[in-house]
């Protein structure tokens, strides 16, 4: 859980199904939930937590987290961001150094988008440190892709998804390994996405297009079925041809 670090993660000195990396992604979780505001429409919440061990003093730069959302028009807000950093100290003892909140800057990037930064702090050979928030998107019908795969190995990558029963959602999934899907049978209990032991991409040279090689679930909303409202959305490709025609946007 967080805030609770395995000691032997702290003594781990490599990654054993990617030696050599500089720096391993033990834990990356999300999930998002939808609900229903009155005078506000449907909008979901998703919530992210991460945990990093760093190898090599070349991963520093996995501390310096940057988080960019769409801020115009309050359409995204982001909160409840916790971070903490471990390490060893001479007795053998886990010494922990907690982010603290004026560590954590909120800057305007253009008139769309802000971006939330923050460095971990006591970063060095050896650290794991970890963070986690939680995003608000005043939108219905909208689930961003799930990438299991970074540049650097990931140990244990899952993404839980807890659909209103109005919403039916195309799911595709670019993998090489293994996904593992769990439906809870509970009604608010969602379903899984979960990968593990995956190695880092590297750039390769005179290689473009490194994103699209990445793991990853993808969801396209196709169908709205509500009491008194239904739609089909991108169900067929006139459809979306005819949605992109239209969009005065499409092609800037």
């Amino acid at each position: 859980s967080f805030g609770k670090v395995d000691k032997a993660d702290l003594e781990m000195k490599d990654c054993d199904f990617d030696p050599g990396a500089e720096a391993l992604q033990l834990i990356d979780v999300g999930d998002i939930i939808f609900s229903y505001v009155q005078n506000v429409g449907w909008q979901s919440e998703s919530s992210y937590r991460v945990r990093i061990k760093i190898f090599k003093a070349s991963a520093f730069k996995k501390a310096q987290i940057k988080i960019r959302y769409y801020s115009q028009d309050n359409r995204q807000e982001i909160y409840k961001i916790n971070g903490a950093s471990y390490n060893l100290d001479e007795a053998g003892n886990v010494a922990e150094s907690k982010l603290e909140n004026q560590a954590i800057f909120d800057k305007q990037i253009d008139k769309e988008y802000s971006e939330i930064s923050f460095a971990l702090p006591e970063v060095k050979v050896g650290t794991v440190f970890e963070y986690k928030y939680k995003m608000l998107h005043k939108s219905f019908g909208y689930i961003p892709t799930w990438t299991f795969q970074q540049s650097i190995p990931v140990k244990y990558s899952a993404y839980n998804i807890i659909i209103p029963e109005y919403f039916q959602f195309t799911v595709q999934a670019v993998r090489r390994q293994e996904m593992q899907k769990i439906e809870e049978e509970s009604i608010n209990g969602g379903t899984w996405y979960i990968m593990r032991n995956l190695p880092g991409l590297k750039k390769e040279p005179y290689s473009s297009g490194t994103k699209e090689y990445l793991q990853r679930v993808e969801f396209q909303l196709t169908k709205i079925s509500a009491p008194n409202y239904y739609e089909e959305i991108r169900s067929t490709w006139p459809k979306i041809i005819n949605e992109m025609l239209e969009d005065e946007e499409f092609g800037i």
